[in-house]
């Protein structure tokens, strides 16, 4: 098979043959193609920020409202019917029935965690649970350096989340 051809198996969701110029352009598309990103600056002044425990809402003078779940300021487009008081009226709604024991936990993390490595802190506390020398390992590797106390200590505020969501245990 030739390197400058491209072909795309027939039964996959685009069965056709790129070459030369064509396969350059797509492959220029594919990975130089901008993830388009709201600038805060550009979208009025901000009236509100809520910060949750995998993404920010910034709502804006102007009514728009903007996310970051950890790569940048992105427009929320809403669907019919919806707009950004409804969504301010559902996120107090569900912060209402939070118990005290997550806002502690997601405090914590919060001010251990900025928002674009967060996720990793809590993919791996999903995966490894109570592992917190695998957790800290993990984090390490990834150039996130947390000492180890202070991981044990989230684990516990997680731990004590997870004990007061379920409820007491009856024998």
């Amino acid at each position: 098979m030739r390197p400058d051809v491209l072909r795309v198996d027939r039964h996959a969701q685009f069965p056709w043959t790129l070459r030369g110029r064509a396969l350059l352009r797509m492959l220029h598309v594919l990975t130089h193609t901008p993830i388009p990103m709201a600038t805060l600056s550009k979208q009025g002044s901000e009236t509100l920020r809520v910060e949750l425990l995998r993404k920010t809402y910034s709502f804006r003078d102007n009514g728009n409202v903007l996310k970051n779940e950890g790569d940048g300021w992105k427009l929320v487009k809403f669907r019919e019917g919806c707009n950004a008081s409804t969504l301010l009226q559902s996120i107090r709604e569900r912060e209402s029935r939070l118990s005290p024991e997550f806002l502690a936990y997601r405090r914590a993390v919060q001010s251990e965690f900025p928002l674009p490595v967060r996720w990793k802190f809590l993919h791996l506390s999903n995966l490894l649970d109570t592992d917190v020398d695998g957790i800290w390992a993990h984090l390490d590797d990834e150039g996130i350096h947390r000492d180890l106390e202070t991981l044990q200590e989230l684990n516990l505020l997680r731990q004590a989340a997870i004990a007061a969501h379920k409820g007491p245990v009856e024998a």
